[in-house]
């Protein structure tokens, strides 16, 4: 295993790793669970382990607030950023598929009423997959060429971009267990690449866990642990809200997906208790050393 630098710096360097949306993990995973405030400089301090200059992050921060997830005010001579209630409402619904686990279809899809999402059929080929991708974000499977359905996302949960969705209504599926069967939903999932996204993860991350009981001792430093722990959880939540969440009993044996959801219950909270003391003195809190309801197995 490399030491916990180099690993950071490779991850960073990849082409498509942008300090934006680095940002929104930090958010979701590190800062919102314990307050929705914080200064700019707090955040130039967190992100001096990825290698991100103040400039890079504060026009990432311009950015976001533009797209309407802070507010910013003057504190002094420093700058305070504040969530808003659509940052905190999508962190809060992305935190449920990125920590969560596929759990039986009878608990999660047979007693539930699906969303429905007509898109409008004047969109252009570059707008409707525009459309869809962020559809399947948002959980939702493909059913026909403008037909989308979730079994997991309320439709005032569904904040699509205006002008792409026609008409939303809820359904219920009645022989739901002849649809699986046939394979009706699996059409809409690309498994393969997302099985192989998932043996990236866990081909990265998989080394770290033979040190991970010596994480307090000091094998790598606070910073380190929470850059590592970040590192994680982005990875996971670019391919949880790529793909729609599908029951375990329609994956293949032996599914990738699982065994990176456990790496992660191995490792997140070892880097929970190591990153715990240096996230406390950045962001003025008692931060927790853990978080139960993770990625749980």
């Amino acid at each position: 295993m490399k030491p916990a630098p180099g690993v950071i710096t490779e991850w960073v360097a990849q082409p498509d790793i942008s300090a934006r949306s680095v940002l929104v993990t930090i958010f979701g995973d590190t800062v919102l669970p314990v307050t929705s405030s914080f200064l700019l400089a707090q955040l130039f301090e967190l992100t001096k382990v990825f290698g991100f200059s103040q400039r890079l992050v504060r026009t990432s921060m311009f950015r976001l607030s533009a797209e309407d997830w802070f507010t910013s005010e003057r504190e002094g001579r420093q700058s305070r950023y504040t969530a808003t209630e659509l940052a905190i409402t999508q962190s809060r619904q992305a935190s449920e598929r990125i920590y969560g686990i596929d759990i039986p279809v009878a608990n999660r899809w047979d007693d539930k009423p699906w969303t429905l999402a007509l898109l409008d059929p004047t969109l252009s080929a570059a707008e409707c997959d525009l459309a869809a991708t962020h559809l399947n974000r948002n959980g939702f499977f493909r059913l026909g060429a403008d037909l989308f359905g979730s079994p997991t996302t309320s439709p005032e949960n569904l904040h699509a971009e205006p002008g792409t969705i026609r008409a939303t209504m809820v359904a219920k599926f009645e022989d739901l267990d002849s649809l699986l069967a046939d394979g009706f939903f699996t059409s809409g999932y690309d498994t393969e690449t997302a099985e192989l996204a998932y043996k990236s993860i866990v081909a990265r991350y998989q080394p770290l866990t033979s040190q991970s009981h010596r994480f307090a001792n000091g094998s790598i430093t606070s910073l380190e642990a929470f850059a590592l722990r970040t590192m994680l959880v982005h990875d996971l939540r670019r391919i949880k809200l790529r793909f729609p969440e599908l029951p375990a009993s329609l994956h293949p044996p032996d599914w990738a997906g699982q065994t990176a959801h456990q790496l992660a219950a191995e490792l997140y909270p070892a880097l929970s208790q190591c990153a715990a003391p240096t996230l406390s003195d950045l962001l003025q809190v008692d931060y927790p050393s853990g978080f139960t309801q993770r990625f749980v197995c």
